[in-house]
């Protein structure tokens, strides 16, 4: 039956005589539009096209390939109707030259075929991603040591300027960024040199550095001081209405009139009553008179003291003063602060711009200077080789198409050649393209009139991190017009009919998105035009459309028939979309649980937690038969009930987190399918081939050694690394190998029975790898590795393991990861392991060996990015209360593609440091293109499903935080301010700043059968549920036990006592006790072994040590402007900044408080430039403490104790202690030791020779728990002390904490 398309999908199929932008959105048919289209060009009878006349560009290959097989399948399917067709048989023949192809492709064709207009050999190669790391890593280090032979003092004032205190590799890192950076722009030098020259003011007038360095600045600035005085003017027509808040709008209006008045200097347009900043809106910012508008700015700041503030009257209307308690905090902490702080930023005078823009840029020049080097030496190494990677195929070939000889760009001979030869360019993803992409298919696409067909979905851009340019589609997207013919600049046709989901799933979607998404928050206003249009069929459910098997299954556990008297009312289908959150605070009356159990709820993490919930709803839903949740599966066209297989559990990112998911579902009994991380070289049977390699390669390797010869290839147990210990306590394991080895027969029989047994397995395992060490050196890399996964039998053996094809098939991938290598300019063994090594810091690990089939049973674990273009019938939004981790510019130069560098200007000699207007202006704007990338993310998650949408998530206080989001501002028109959304950081607040106030409607039924209110209107349904997590706890353990009696009990072979000769003795051994005990142990875990009441819950402490607090990576914290740290990465920092402060220094300066605090702050920011500590970690030190510190009596002792030389501060201790003095209640022998390992924060040796020690403590302490802290760490100090004392021989007269939060010094004496 032929498909019968909508008005909209027939005019994209049917348009001719322009350019065409389809926007299609998700669910819309659009790959099945643009086959027919392809299809209908080729046959047209009037003007037919044959198809290697087409260019089609995909942006990966999977989807090229798709897509070749389906307008493979639509010719067939049309030339069995007519199989005379001579140009339909020829389509067929073409189909297989037709460029169908990736965009990387494309570029290649075109080098290829014009070997003659480059300079590159013909035989080149792709180099391989992690070699072509390897080559930019040996290129950069040759021109590092190149600069450094020169002395080029451009070079070595970058280098004092952006490397560690001891190494280059911060500035080297970002000359690769800055590289990879540039490789999306269409000319990289070009845009290297202009963004230097941003900052030389030789010859620039004032006119034209406001208009090219200031501009988008003050830009920024006006647009968020409108925002503000916009906000003033809503609260002041909303208050208007309250008599009792009259003189509260009086008040508002004073400061609107003089920000108004401020405005009006910038642009008479801005100075009336409620203007906002437009985009389309001309500030003719370069005829700005920035004295005029710093002398506003003062008359603002000397009158606004006088104006009266308000206060309410008791008397008040009560519905007033609610009012007003909403919004005063608002007004004064968030408004009219941010107006001050504005201000701030607009107090510019040109004298201070020309002194930055001329302390930038001789660094700016600097460095665009070394990153066309780098450029250029690299690019000669490559063709050294005869390589080039990506990048340098699509430059070279924009070369060959763009002519630049007149001095602008022009399309060349070759790219007219190319337009005469394709009738029509079509651009799949077009929302994803990059300048680089589309300056390329603009230049061999027709003009007049234009022959490009781009369809996409800005909506679903989401790969900005890879320098997508999704402002390209919206350009597109608002200058092209609606219209039934061609246009001679394009046309557009929207395509936003959904034939994929139920009603309620898009309803709900366009709800949040008409709520959240507008052009200041998601860079496009989410309008009715907007909105997804539910055209999706799913038959009425009644008995005749469903499956048989749901009959059987769900009603007759014989299955011998059909149970007559069910209903349609047993089934449960669509739904409401559902918000499930998992409530930390529980009620302490119904925790009655006990043993494990209760250990295991109290240690369990937020996130396990939630998986709980997840694998708990999950199994409920599949696993009821009380009222079946089904759904329709279009292949059989009927309801079907749902499976593991329909459900996938999508996260933002989880890498980290696979493993707790996974275990939680396997508890359950939900089996998992997993992609979202890749381990594939910590998998048991790589890592010990990797390690076998590794030893062939260089055995002087302990670890990897040891490895092996315990591995099943060799099987040395630990006895004989005890006999080979023995033979001397010096040697690495390596020499002692060596020894045994060399040893004459006379002297191994010397030693005993046992080091003959070992000198021959030993002398086995020598010989062999000896001759492994010679063969890999004759031999390619990737046959050597086959012979050596036969010769040593580890292949067949790993297949006889557990999942022993799956084994197989990661040794597979190892072997043909060396194959691809062999083919690279790298040879050799050594440079297969580096390679490896390169490949993991890259983070690019291959992922391990996949055999999952569509149709296999399983719930799926994907991230958003993955899910993409994909469709399950009910989706799981998992961790929406995840922070946004936004991508955060390097601290000192941020990057942006039209707006350039945005550095941060460092004074050496004057040792100071600020961020440039230019990096305030492009970080803002790069968070607001992360903010706009989130919501598509969003939008990507919510789409995905047919069925069923529900979101997880965790959270601390429900009820706290709805009043929060029902509390969220809104405008005069009921819509959600713009800061509120901006704000916002995660999904959750997005979804339920939007719901939080719709009102209840009625009840539904979730998809586990369950019956709860909903909120909502018409076919826009939600459901929010809260369960804290003691419930979610005791639901798992109930599942848990109901599967334990579901397995079957394992057979068991009945046993015959047979006669023996003698008896079997067992003796326990003596010392097991202590083999469950760590060889070494922290202070801080021995005091958590002393102050516990129960001990048990720790006898299992050498598997579950604790992991100090370490220094977080900036990367694993959010934006610089919302940073988060937990209790003990500040305590970390504190810690590290006590450790380096010049005591000698504070105290001179104890008496005068403004020069210390001022000290402090010059030490702390000198941490900064050093580079020991960045700015947001900086930001976290508490400067009060310290001015408190050095004004008690015992830092004058630290002091004088510096001067002295007597002071020690962090002090590592390693202790040897008696395990029975630890664990005083189990049976361990006294002579059993353990090291006790620590850091002592301060101590010091005082007039008498004695030892004074203080311990930093960072903690809060609060009256109630003051006592409590205090005796803590008692047996902390006495440890330290004993310790101390020990090692010195020196007495500890004294011993005391200082808490820095309430300011004391406690002594333990």
């Amino acid at each position: 039956m032929a498909t019968k398309w909508t008005k909209d999908q027939a005019s994209v199929i049917d348009h001719r005589g322009s350019n065409l932008l389809v926007a299609a959105a998700a669910g819309s048919g659009k790959t099945a539009v643009l086959i027919e289209r392809i299809i209908s060009l080729v046959t047209d009878k009037e003007k037919s096209i044959d198809i290697d006349k087409l260019l089609v560009v995909t942006f990966t290959k999977a989807a090229a390939n798709e897509m070749r097989e389906r307008v493979g399948l639509a010719l067939e399917d049309i030339l069995d109707k007519d199989p005379e067709n001579d140009h339909l048989q020829r389509q067929v023949l073409l189909l297989n030259r037709a460029d169908i192809t990736t965009i990387d492709s494309f570029c290649g064709r075109v080098v290829r075929e014009n070997f003659h207009a480059t300079d590159l050999d013909p035989n080149v190669r792709t180099g391989d991603p992690a070699e072509v790391e390897m080559i930019k890593k040996d290129v950069i280090e040759d021109l590092f040591e190149d600069l450094y032979n020169k002395k080029d003092e451009e070079f070595l004032g970058l280098v004092d300027l952006y490397s560690a205190r001891n190494n280059d590799k911060p500035l080297m890192e970002l000359i690769l960024k800055l590289n990879t950076f540039v490789d999306s722009s269409a000319y990289p030098e070009d845009w290297l040199d202009a963004s230097a020259e941003k900052f030389n003011t030789e010859g620039k007038d004032d006119k034209e550095i406001i208009s090219s360095y200031l501009g988008p600045y003050l830009l920024n600035e006006v647009g968020i001081l409108a925002s503000y005085v916009n906000r003033l003017e809503g609260i002041v027509d909303k208050f208007e209405a309250y008599e009792d808040l009259l003189k509260y709008c009086d008040y508002l209006n004073y400061h609107i009139a003089y920000i108004r008045d401020i405005l009006g200097t910038i642009s008479p347009d801005l100075g009336q009553e409620n203007a906002s900043l437009k985009s389309d809106m001309d500030l003719n910012l370069h005829e700005l008179d920035l004295e005029l508008l710093k002398a506003d700015i003062d008359r603002y700041r000397s009158e606004k003291g006088n104006i009266k503030k308000f206060k309410i009257s008791r008397n008040a209307d009560p519905s007033a003063k609610d009012e007003y308690n909403q919004v005063k905090d608002q007004v004064t902490k968030k408004i009219i602060k941010g107006v001050k702080e504005c201000l701030g930023r607009l107090y510019i005078s040109l004298d201070d711009v020309r002194l930055e823009l001329d302390m930038a840029y001789p660094y700016m020049r600097a460095i665009s200077n070394i990153a066309k080097a780098f450029r250029k030496a690299y690019r000669q190494k490559l063709k050294g080789l005869g390589l080039v990677d990506f990048p340098y195929i699509t430059h070279t070939a924009l070369d060959i198409l763009i002519d630049k000889s007149s001095g602008r760009p022009e399309p060349s001979k070759i790219a007219l050649a190319y337009r005469d030869l394709y009738e029509e360019v079509f651009i799949d993803e077009y929302q994803d393209s990059n300048m680089v992409q589309e300056l390329i298919l603009s230049t061999i696409s027709r003009t007049s009139p234009g022959n490009r067909f781009m369809v996409g979905d800005v909506k679903q851009s989401i790969y900005r991190f890879r320098q997508a340019m999704p402002e390209i589609f919206l350009k597109k997207y608002k200058d092209y017009n609606i219209s039934q013919g061609p246009i001679e600049d394009g046309r557009k046709i929207l395509l936003y009919n959904n034939f994929r989901s139920r009603s309620q799933v898009l309803e709900a979607c366009n709800h949040v998105f008409m709520s959240i998404m507008r052009e200041a928050t998601g860079e496009l206003d989410y309008t009715d035009k907007e909105r997804l249009n539910p055209s999706a069929i799913f038959k009425e459910l009644d008995l005749e459309c469903i499956n048989e098997s749901v009959y059987r299954d769900g009603f007759n556990n014989e299955k011998t028939g059909i149970k007559p008297d069910i209903s349609i009312e047993d089934y449960n289908v669509g739904g409401p979309v559902e918000v499930r959150l998992v409530d930390k605070d529980y009620n302490e009356e119904d925790l009655d649980l006990e043993g494990g159990d209760l250990d295991d709820f109290k240690s369990i993490s937020s996130f396990r937690s939630q998986c709980q919930a997840i694998g708990a709803y999950i199994d409920q839903v599949v696993n009821n038969n009380k009222r079946p949740y089904l759904v329709f599966d279009r292949k059989l066209d009927k309801y079907r009930k749902i499976e593991y297989r329909d459900i996938v559990v999508l996260f933002r990112s989880l890498k980290s987190r696979v493993e707790d998911i996974e275990e939680v579902f396997g508890q359950l009994g939900i089996p998992v399918y997993s992609d979202l991380g890749g381990d594939y070289f910590s998998t048991l049977e790589v890592s010990i081939f990797e390690n076998l390699l590794r030893v062939i390669d260089n055995p002087r390797q302990d670890i990897c050694l040891l490895s092996v010869m315990r591995s099943p290839i060799y099987k040395f147990k630990p006895s004989d690394f005890a006999l080979l210990r023995l033979l001397d306590k010096d040697l690495d394991i390596y020499g002692l190998l060596l020894k045994l080895y060399e040893m004459d027969q006379e002297e191994v029989d010397g030693l005993g029975n046992d080091y003959q047994d070992l000198r021959t397995r030993l002398v086995h395992f020598m010989d062999q790898i000896e001759v492994y060490r010679e063969m890999s050196r004759l031999m390619p890399l990737d046959e050597f590795i086959w012979f050596l996964l036969k010769d040593t039998g580890y292949y067949a053996y790993v297949g006889g393991l557990e999942m022993g094809q799956h084994r197989q098939n990661n040794l597979l991938l190892f072997f043909e990861r060396a194959r691809s290598f062999e083919k690279t300019s790298f040879k050799g063994l050594f440079n297969f392991v580096n390679y490896i090594d390169r490949v993991k810091t890259r983070g690019s690990d291959m992922g391990e060996a996949k055999e999952l089939s569509e149709d296999a049973n399983v719930v799926r674990l994907m991230t958003i990015h993955k899910s993409k273009g994909l469709e399950f019938p009910l989706v799981i939004l998992a961790k929406a209360d995840g922070k946004f981790n936004f991508r955060s510019s390097d601290h000192r130069l941020s990057l942006h593609q039209d707006l350039g560098y945005g550095p941060k200007i460092i004074d050496k000699s004057k040792r100071i440091n600020f961020p440039s207007m230019a990096k305030l202006y492009i970080d803002k704007k790069i968070e607001l293109e992360q903010e706009a990338e989130e919501m598509r993310l969003l939008y990507v998650a919510m789409t995905r499903a047919k069925e069923k949408l529900v979101f997880f998530a965790n959270t601390d206080d429900y009820n706290k935080q709805m009043e929060e989001w029902k509390a969220t501002s809104r405008d005069n028109n009921g819509e959600i301010e713009d800061y509120e959304i901006l704000n916002s950081r995660t999904y959750l607040d997005w979804i339920m700043m939007s719901i939080a106030n719709l009102d209840d409607r009625g009840k539904a039924l979730d998809s586990r059968g369950q019956e709860y209110k909903y909120r909502g209107y018409k076919d826009t349904k939600w459901i929010i549920d809260v369960e804290d997590r003691l419930e979610v706890f005791k639901r798992t353990k109930d599942i848990e036990k109901r599967l334990e009696t579901q397995i079957e009990k394992p057979f068991v072979e009945e046993i015959v006592e047979k006669p023996a000769n003698r008896p079997i003795l067992v003796r326990p051994y003596d010392y097991q006790t202590s083999a469950l005990k760590p060889a070494s142990i922290s202070v801080s875990e021995v005091k958590k072994i002393i102050e516990a009441e129960d001990q048990t819950q720790y006898e299992n402490m050498y598997m579950s040590r604790s992991i100090p607090d370490l220094k977080t990576p900036a990367f694993m914290h959010g934006s610089d402007s919302n940073l988060s740290f937990s209790p003990g990465e500040k305590g970390t920092i504190f810690h590290l900044v006590m450790e380096l402060l010049d005591f000698e220094g504070l105290y001179g300066l104890r008496d005068d408080k403004k020069a210390l605090n001022d000290k402090i702050e010059d030490y702390l920011q000198g941490l900064i430039a050093k580079n020991i500590l960045r700015p947001e970690e900086v930001a976290t030190v508490n400067r009060k403490w310290i001015g408190d510190f050095v004004s008690k009596p015992i830092f004058a002792r630290l002091s004088q104790a510096v001067s002295q030389g007597l002071l020690h501060r962090e002090t590592a201790i390693d202790y040897n202690i008696g395990l029975s003095e630890i664990y005083k209640d189990e049976p361990i022998d006294e002579s059993e030791r353990m090291m006790l390992v620590g850091i002592v924060d301060v101590f010091f040796e005082d007039q008498d020779g004695d030892l004074v020690l203080v311990d930093y403590k960072t903690d809060y302490v609060s009256k109630d728990r003051y006592e409590d802290i205090v005796a803590r760490y008692k047996p902390q100090l006495d440890l330290y002390a004993r310790a101390l004392e020990d090692i010195s021989g020196k007495r500890v007269k004294e011993k005391y904490i200082y808490l820095f939060s309430v300011g004391d010094l406690v002594s333990y004496d």
